[in-house]
C-alpha cells in the first residue's frame, strides 16, 4: 500500500499525464486530498465572504486530478480511457465505473505499462571470476 503523502505526492507530479498505471492506494489517496483541498476552499471563501476564487480553482484542480488519475487507474485494470465514458450511463455506469476502480490491477505489465504493485524483478549481477 503506498502511503498517503507519497500517494497526493505521485498524483501532483502526475496531474496532467494520463500515461501510466496507478495503484488502487495512489488512486483513492489522490481523490481523497482533492476532494478534501475542494472543501476546504469552499468553506473558506464561505467564511471570507469573498468570490469563490479559491472554490473555482480547487474545483478545476479536482477535475483534472481527477480524469487523470481515473484513467491511470482504468490502464492499471488493463482498461482504456475511453471506459469513463460509462459515467454517463444514469444510475448503472457509475456504479460500474465504481466496481472497475476497486478492482485489483492486473499483476502483469500490460500494454500501458509495468504495474506498480508488482515490479519486474531485478535480478543481480553475478560476478564470474577468471573471465
Amino acid at each position: 500500500m503506498m502511503p498517503p503523502v507519497e500517494a497526493v505526492k505521485t498524483g501532483l507530479s502526475k496531474i496532467l499525464t494520463t500515461n501510466g498505471r496507478a495503484r488502487r492506494s495512489e488512486y483513492w489517496w489522490f481523490i481523497l486530498f482533492l476532494w478534501l483541498t475542494y472543501l476546504a476552499c469552499a468553506a473558506i471563501d464561505g467564511v471570507l465572504g469573498t468570490p469563490p476564487v479559491l472554490t473555482v480553482a480547487s474545483f478545476l484542480l479536482l477535475i483534472i486530478g481527477s480524469i487523470s488519475s481515473n484513467v491511470r487507474r482504468l490502464h492499471d485494470i488493463g482498461r482504456g480511457g475511453v471506459w469513463l465514458v460509462l459515467n454517463l450511463i444514469p444510475i448503472i455506469g457509475p456504479i460500474w465505473m465504481l466496481v472497475l476502480l476497486v478492482r485489483e490491477g492486473t499483476t502483469e505489465n500490460n500494454r500501458y505499462g509495468q504495474s506498480p504493485k508488482y515490479p519486474a524483478p531485478q535480478f543481480p549481477v553475478q560476478y564470474t571470476p577468471g573471465i
